[in-house]
């Protein structure tokens, strides 16, 4: 591993940007029960769609330092749950960067997040079905949804396939691969470590409230962000 004199800059341009984020505007209200939604990731994902996984897990590490010495809350006082997704971030972003720049990689990728899909809504079922055990008692009406939970994750494949050929698409979808990192990580970690205190049901509202605007946001504000930054490093832009 070879780190130069640029790459430490981007860590500590990222790095202190991530910690400004933290200190000032690091949440954005949004119009959902989570109330809001964090900018903090965004850093290590840009990292690691520019520089690699590297250096997107350097800045994801100084995410979750920061995350961890400002914790209030017990979970996060956890190193395992602070620090472990939050180095992750860029470094999914990064491969998935590659991965759907890559022909070949293509079609795998889009299988991979509608099966993600699929297993996501099946849980989702089951979490809703158990906080509320007099939805869809008919066996008809369980079969139809799980169907449709079908058809749908099968579109989204499909969609993702056919979308992931424009290359200007790699940074969006990298920017919701490591949206995805940093909250379902958080939340499995938590649940896995926490369990009594927070159960799966919760996690999985939680993750729905506060990961949708969490991936609105990081595509909205990393895709101009990245193809800006490749033009200016003379990078290829397909």
């Amino acid at each position: 591993m070879k780190i130069e004199t640029r790459d430490i800059a981007v860590v500590g341009t990222l790095g202190a940007l991530t910690a400004v984020l933290g200190a000032t505007v690091g949440f954005v209200p949004v119009p959902t029960p989570a109330g809001a939604a964090t900018l903090m990731h965004i850093p290590a994902i840009i990292a690691g769609i520019v520089e690699g996984p590297i250096i997107g897990g350097l800045v994801g590490f100084i995410f979750g330092l920061f995350s961890w010495t400002r914790a209030t809350l017990p979970f996060f006082k956890d190193p395992l749950i602070a620090f472990i997704p939050r180095i992750l971030i860029g470094v999914v972003a990064a491969y998935t960067y590659k991965a759907v720049r890559s022909k070949r990689l293509a079609p795998l990728f889009g299988v991979i997040v509608g099966l993600v899909c699929l297993s996501g809504m099946f849980y989702g079922l089951s979490c809703l079905t158990k906080a509320n055990k007099s939805m869809l008692s008919n066996p008809l009406s369980i079969l139809m949804f799980k169907v449709s939970l079908v058809v749908i994750s099968l579109g989204i494949a499909y969609s993702i396939y056919k979308a992931i050929k424009a290359k200007r698409l790699a940074p969006a979808v990298a920017a919701i691969t490591g949206t995805l990192t940093n909250t379902v990580g958080v939340l499995s970690l938590i649940v896995l470590r926490f369990g009594k205190e927070f159960p799966p049901e919760a996690a999985y509202i939680v993750g729905v409230t506060h990961g949708i605007p969490e991936i609105i946001m990081a595509v909205i504000i990393v895709v101009p962000i990245v193809l800006a930054l490749n033009r200016v490093l003379k990078k290829e832009v397909e």
